[in-house]
């Protein structure tokens, strides 16, 4: 009986080792933004972006995530009304290192900003309605990373995550702004692909991936969040290739 015992003790260890080792990939489609327009030039190499996956992806493997690029290609941003977003330069939020000191930026200026971002990428996001849809630069197989040559000197990154529409259409329609200028863009890469499993701003300042500061740690509770998130938003999602124009 002990004998038994102890080949299903060691059994249920071996099961939790193996589920432990679970890999998960995610999808990304990635966009640089090609511009040539003073102050606004195109910085971004496909060379860049592959290095700075490769850091984002070593700090999500403390979670076992991997996120899998599909394609890179270059598009031409919608510029309309790109002077007016100069009037936010004032806004910075690398001086805010605290919810509350943050919050208070980001409810100043944070929609109309998200909304030229929105624009400036040529996303047709929130106006998709069916999973035939193919328009703007969206790819709804995969999370969508966009590299600006700057924004403008607000953030390193921008993230937002439609998840009534991922419900919706059963697609990834989410997707994530990175400032190229950014001395930690891989540090704020990887962050902002956080956001896109719903991930919001805690931990402690400058040390754990989700908060401000440039961390790199990722805690189990944020591990098992992201795991909880995929599992039950993403994994149900059904791949179809669709071809888009670069």
């Amino acid at each position: 009986m002990k004998k038994l015992l102890g080949i299903i003790v060691l059994g249920l260890l071996w099961c939790n080792i193996l589920f432990a080792q679970e890999l998960i990939k995610v999808p990304v489609y990635v966009h640089i933004m090609e511009v040539q327009k003073e102050g606004f030039k195109t910085l971004t190499k496909e060379s860049d972006v592959k290095e700075d996956f490769k850091k984002a992806n070593k700090i999500w493997s403390q979670a076992n995530i991997f996120f899998e690029i599909k394609n890179i290609n270059f598009t031409k941003p919608d510029l309309r009304g790109f002077n007016k977003i100069n009037k936010l330069r004032d806004l910075d939020f690398s001086k805010a290192t605290t919810k509350d000191t943050r919050s208070k930026l980001e409810d100043k200026k944070s929609k109309e900003y998200s909304e030229f971002l929105i624009k400036l990428v040529g996303s047709k996001m929130f106006k998709l309605t069916s999973a035939k849809s193919k328009v703007g630069t969206l790819n709804p197989n995969g999370i969508n990373v966009f590299y600006l040559p700057n924004m403008f000197g607000i953030t390193g990154g921008h993230s937002i995550n439609p998840t009534k529409q991922v419900i919706k259409i059963k697609r990834y329609i989410g997707f994530v702004m990175i400032d190229h200028t950014d001395a930690k863009r891989e540090i704020v890469l990887a962050h902002e692909l956080g956001h896109q499993f719903s991930l919001r701003h805690e931990g402690e300042n400058k040390k754990d991936l989700m908060m401000y500061g440039g961390g790199t740690y990722i805690s189990p509770r944020i591990k098992k969040a992201v795991h909880d998130y995929y599992n039950t938003i993403y994994k149900p999602i059904k791949y179809r290739e669709w071809t888009y124009k670069k």
